[in-house]
Protein backbone atom coordinates (compact mmCIF):
# COMPACT_ATOMS: atom_id res chain seq x y z
CA UNK A 1 0.00 0.00 0.00
CA UNK A 2 2.84 2.41 0.76
CA UNK A 3 4.28 1.71 -2.68
CA UNK A 4 0.91 2.64 -4.23
CA UNK A 5 0.85 5.93 -2.33
CA UNK A 6 4.41 6.68 -3.39
CA UNK A 7 3.54 5.92 -7.02
CA UNK A 8 0.52 8.22 -6.80
CA UNK A 9 2.61 10.99 -5.25
CA UNK A 10 5.18 10.60 -8.06
CA UNK A 11 2.41 10.85 -10.67
CA UNK A 12 1.17 14.08 -9.07
CA UNK A 13 4.70 15.49 -9.08
CA UNK A 14 5.17 14.60 -12.76
CA UNK A 15 1.90 16.31 -13.72
CA UNK A 16 2.76 19.39 -11.70
CA UNK A 17 6.18 19.61 -13.34
CA UNK A 18 4.57 19.26 -16.78
CA UNK A 19 2.32 22.22 -16.01
CA UNK A 20 5.29 24.25 -14.75
CA UNK A 21 7.21 23.34 -17.90
CA UNK A 22 4.36 24.54 -20.12
CA UNK A 23 4.12 27.80 -18.18
CA UNK A 24 7.88 28.35 -18.56
CA UNK A 25 7.30 28.55 -22.31
CA UNK A 26 4.66 31.28 -21.96
CA UNK A 27 1.57 32.23 -19.95
CA UNK A 28 -1.40 30.00 -20.73
CA UNK A 29 -5.10 29.78 -19.99
CA UNK A 30 -6.74 26.70 -18.55
CA UNK A 31 -8.12 25.89 -22.02
CA UNK A 32 -4.63 26.07 -23.52
CA UNK A 33 -3.26 23.77 -20.82
CA UNK A 34 -6.10 21.32 -21.47
CA UNK A 35 -5.21 21.34 -25.18
CA UNK A 36 -1.59 20.45 -24.27
CA UNK A 37 -2.77 17.25 -22.59
CA UNK A 38 -1.06 16.88 -19.23
CA UNK A 39 -2.68 13.51 -18.42
CA UNK A 40 -3.37 11.81 -21.72
CA UNK A 41 -1.40 11.69 -24.99
CA UNK A 42 -2.58 14.20 -27.60
CA UNK A 43 -3.52 11.39 -29.99
CA UNK A 44 -5.80 9.67 -27.43
CA UNK A 45 -9.44 10.51 -28.08
CA UNK A 46 -12.39 9.77 -25.81
CA UNK A 47 -15.42 11.83 -24.92
CA UNK A 48 -14.28 12.25 -21.29
CA UNK A 49 -10.65 13.27 -21.88
CA UNK A 50 -11.14 17.05 -21.98
CA UNK A 51 -13.30 17.02 -18.84
CA UNK A 52 -10.75 14.88 -17.00
CA UNK A 53 -7.90 17.11 -18.14
CA UNK A 54 -9.79 20.27 -17.15
CA UNK A 55 -10.69 18.97 -13.68
CA UNK A 56 -7.23 17.61 -12.88
CA UNK A 57 -5.29 20.57 -14.26
CA UNK A 58 -7.52 23.03 -12.41
CA UNK A 59 -6.80 21.20 -9.12
CA UNK A 60 -3.06 21.40 -9.81
CA UNK A 61 -3.35 25.09 -10.68
CA UNK A 62 -5.18 25.77 -7.40
CA UNK A 63 -2.39 24.02 -5.50
CA UNK A 64 0.33 25.90 -7.38
CA UNK A 65 -1.46 29.23 -6.85
CA UNK A 66 -1.90 28.48 -3.16
CA UNK A 67 1.81 27.69 -2.81
CA UNK A 68 2.75 30.90 -4.63
CA UNK A 69 4.51 28.99 -7.41
CA UNK A 70 2.39 30.51 -10.18
CA UNK A 71 0.27 33.60 -10.76
CA UNK A 72 -3.06 34.20 -12.46
CA UNK A 73 -3.80 37.38 -14.36
CA UNK A 74 -7.16 39.11 -14.44
CA UNK A 75 -7.70 37.84 -17.99
CA UNK A 76 -7.24 34.19 -16.93
CA UNK A 77 -3.64 33.53 -17.92
CA UNK A 78 -1.46 31.46 -15.61
CA UNK A 79 2.25 32.25 -15.49
CA UNK A 80 5.40 31.85 -13.44
CA UNK A 81 5.87 35.62 -13.17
Amino acid sequence: MLADLQAFEEKLFIREERIISLLKERPRTLNELVDCRVLWPVYFEAFWVDATERFTISRHLEELLGNGRINKSEDGFFSLE
